[in-house]
């Protein structure tokens, strides 16, 4: 396909920059119906994505149901698994990531990062996780409270059934295909608008994408660092590689150690008994106090990073000059001319109302 048969490539070649604009070096220059287009196709895909995540199971439960329905009841996590995860990983994604690799993009250049600046924002990704998980046990204790229901989440099939099968599903594919849509594709189709635009926005999809308020918090606070370790490197396995750590360590304990502290929070019965249920259970004891330290460590760590640095990080503006206005002059594209495209735009509307739908999926008994 060449240059004339893209619709939402609109951009102009570069051209003089009349007296008085500002002397920048700009890639090209676009209009503000051009940036509506552009959002509008970017999160139209995305809204695409997530609707074939709520069809695909949808379909493939009501087929199942007639033509095997003892395939339900005999083992409902690998169901899950086969029904909701292998279509979506092998159709939906591959399409979306197919539509906005047709889309304009500006990918960040390949940097190397020094060790301790990429711990650094490690613990600033944990301090934005601990958060965010706050955050969201606390919504969905009200919401639990109002409806009298659990709610739940796609993390619920963690802890049951295959460890193999949840480690290859949750631990490693997941973090390759969700980096890889949300880090890859979305921020280069956003960062022409600057790289705070994208990390941003692509933290917001990444959250939203999870469906559910218990992970969506801490989800948006996860993409914010591994968006910014993907800018700042031009490396995708940045921020892969800390996404298949957390996820594995989450499956590992739920299947390993929380069954063993749950049995801790029983103090029904005699000292002796407690004593004996300590003993008997102190390896996870142990696990658990250590995966305490280093994680609420690190959280602390990130959170004293982010009060002495936070105003020292310095991340890449639009190179996108918008087309001058009557009496105006060109000037770069800013977050000031990004946020009314989104209002505007039915792509974005879109993507809201599926993940709406899917929250409130999340809260129905």
């Amino acid at each position: 396909m060449n240059d004339e048969q893209r619709p939402f490539e609109t951009e102009q070649p570069t051209r003089p920059v009349p007296p008085g604009a500002m002397p920048v070096s700009a890639v090209g220059i676009t209009t503000r119906r051009a940036v509506w287009l552009n959002l509008t196709f970017i999160f139209g895909i995305v809204a695409l994505l997530l609707g074939l995540h709520i069809l695909f199971p949808t379909v493939a439960v009501l087929i199942i149901r007639n033509a095997a329905p003892d395939f339900l009841k005999k083992d409902p996590v690998l169901a899950t698994y086969l029904l909701d995860l292998v279509p979506f990983y092998v159709v939906a994604i591959p399409l979306c990531a197919f539509l906005l690799s047709r889309l304009p993009a500006e990918k960040p250049v390949r940097h190397k990062m020094e060790a301790k600046a990429y711990i650094a924002w490690l613990c600033v990704g944990l301090t934005f996780i601990t958060a965010g998980s706050f955050m969201g046990q606390i919504i969905t204790s009200i919401i639990t409270m109002i409806t009298k229901q659990p709610t739940s989440s796609a993390g619920d099939i963690v802890g049951a059934g295959n460890l193999w099968l949840t480690l290859l599903f949750v631990g490693i594919l997941a973090p390759i295909f969700e980096e890889i849509i949300f880090r890859k594709f979305v921020i280069n189709a956003l960062r022409r608008y600057g790289e705070v635009t994208a990390i941003l926005l692509s933290a917001m999809i990444f959250g939203l994408a999870h469906g559910n308020f218990t992970q969506c918090f801490y989800t948006f606070g996860l993409g914010l660092v591994l968006g910014v370790l993907y800018c700042r490197t031009g490396n995708l396995i940045t921020s892969i590689l800390p996404h298949m750590v957390l996820n594995t360590c989450s499956t590992l304990l739920t299947y390993f150690v929380l069954p063993s502290v749950l049995e801790l929070t029983d103090l029904s019965g005699t000292l002796e008994e407690l004593i004996d249920v300590v003993l008997a259970n102190l390896p996870a004891l142990l696990v658990v106090s250590l995966y305490a330290v280093v994680f609420y460590g690190g959280a602390l760590a990130g959170f004293i990073l982010i009060l002495i640095y936070c105003k020292k990080v310095r991340l890449a503006r639009s190179d996108l000059l918008l087309e001058a206005e009557a009496g105006g002059f060109y000037r770069r594209v800013a977050g000031r001319d990004v946020r009314p495209a989104l209002v505007r735009s039915p792509g974005f509307w879109l993507m809201i109302a599926v993940a709406a739908y899917m929250f409130v999926l999340s809260i129905l008994p």
